[in-house]
């Protein structure tokens, strides 16, 4: 199972590097307490991708806090998930969410002359790392559990941004049903061409959906939203 990612191709034989025939897809997730994850699914349907990481903190870390940084003795950091959050929006109801990971980048050359580029990672949130008991071990790097099981892992392809941060799946079912809690899903995919007029029109389709991940890990999917540009 997989709590966040990002995933990009480009065609190797487009006439540039960046240019030409493309698709990228996006994965995140949150904790949403079971009563509430299925009318927190429905008020998603048709909504767009963004409008969701409009309400969420999705930018994480950034030159703030050390990686697994144990505190701090400034003020609490924004982009530290360690309890649930409501989300409040127009003509929603109050829904409570916590976050299952958290990215965090260290700026190379900008507040860190020691390094050539920004090194990113992603971890479990400090709320799922508070309840789970993990040790975090560099070789991975992964997360273990208290008997040395690997639980939680990075991934980051070299040479592109893709990264993702898969989960093992029964650790999954059981903290979910646990804490009587739903994963919920956003999946967002665009396939695009990029064409050698720099000023368009390109060509484009986009699709995003929210699903409920139950305790048993069977996905009940939501309304699909698609949309379509410049396909001719």
């Amino acid at each position: 199972m997989v709590l966040e990612s990002y995933i990009k191709r480009i065609d190797p034989a487009g006439h540039k590097s960046w240019r030409g025939p493309q698709e990228a897809s996006m994965v995140d997730t949150l904790l949403v307490a079971a009563a509430d994850a299925r009318k927190f699914v429905t008020a998603l349907a048709g909504k767009d991708h963004n409008f969701v990481h409009d309400l969420l903190d999705t930018d994480g870390h950034v030159d703030c806090c050390y990686l697994a940084d144990v505190g701090r003795t400034g003020p609490r950091c924004y982009h530290r998930h360690d309890r649930f959050q409501p989300i409040e929006a127009a003509g929603w109801q109050t829904v409570h969410h916590g976050r299952t990971v958290e990215a965090y980048a260290w700026e190379g050359n900008i507040r860190d002359c020691s390094i050539g580029e920004t090194a990113t990672a992603l971890l479990p949130s400090t709320l799922i790392q508070q309840q789970a008991d993990l040790t975090f071990d560099m070789r991975g790097p992964i997360w273990l559990d208290p008997t040395g099981t690997p639980v939680f892992a990075y991934h980051q392809q070299d040479g592109n941004d893709s990264k993702g941060m898969p989960v093992r799946a029964s650790y999954l079912s059981e903290f979910l049903a646990q804490h009587q809690l739903e994963l919920i899903v956003l999946h967002w995919f665009e396939r695009m061409n990029l064409t050698g007029d720099y000023e368009g029109p390109f060509p484009s389709i986009t699709a995003n959906v929210a699903a409920r991940l139950t305790p048993d890990l069977t996905i009940h999917a939501g309304k699909i939203r698609r949309e379509e540009r410049d396909l001719g």
